[in-house]
């Protein structure tokens, strides 16, 4: 799988656009919405470099730039965690549907309003939000062995991308503020009953191509 594929994957967030669209929604929406979305590129950025700074110390290039050594291990034992993760998120998606809870509701519902009234907060989820993730470490370490203008290039397309879901709508607010709430809001509506099922689906797509090729070149 390739840096741009990887980075596509990544960008598949019903979360991130949720919350989005919940900002742009408030008395300082357009604000907010850049604050929490600043915050996610900020993360992704930052946590980028040093991740790619330790996957070029071990010596890990994955796409064997510049003579590297490889690790089917590394797909295959990431491919497993994926699995692992994706058979969780289901599960606990099924659980709650089965016993839902008023309690976690509300809580939900107060960070979200909180989100809407500090700027801070907004921030704060935007940096959380960003910590990358598997397909990021493995889309770094495809580039890894290059120059390191050319990683913080990566990293800010990579970041660019994946949280595209957060400032394109951003962006499409501040051009034609009615159209886009209202197509993004219907967007939004219409994959709000399935957007665990798109998360698990990118989940198993992203863990059964790193387990099998992970066996394929082992």
């Amino acid at each position: 799988m390739h840096f741009f594929e990887l980075a596509a994957l990544s960008s598949i967030s019903p979360q991130t656009l949720a919350v989005t669209l919940f900002l742009l929604g408030g008395k300082q929406g357009l604000k907010h919405a850049w604050l929490f979305v600043g915050g996610t590129l900020f993360t992704s950025i930052v946590a980028g470099l040093v991740v790619a700074a330790g996957i070029g110390d071990l010596g890990i290039h994955l796409s064997g730039v510049g003579g590297g050594r490889h690790f089917p291990g590394i797909y295959i034992g990431l491919g497993v965690v994926v699995l692992l993760f994706a058979a969780y998120v289901w599960w606990r998606h099924t659980r709650a549907r089965l016993n839902p809870r008023t309690k976690d509701r509300t809580r939900e519902t107060r960070r979200l309003n909180h989100m809407v009234e500090s700027s801070w907060v907004a921030l704060g989820v935007g940096l959380v939000f960003g910590m990358p993730g598997v397909g990021y470490a493995l889309a770094l370490a495809e580039v890894s062995g290059h120059s390191w203008g050319f990683i913080l290039g990566a990293v800010l397309v990579f970041s660019a991308i994946s949280y595209s879901w957060g400032w394109i709508p951003s962006v499409w607010y501040m051009l034609d503020r009615d159209r886009a709430v209202r197509i993004l809001s219907r967007f939004r509506a219409a994959i709000a009953t399935h957007d665990i099922a798109i998360v698990t689906v990118v989940l198993l797509v992203v863990g059964l191509y790193l387990l099998v090729f992970g066996l394929v070149t082992g």
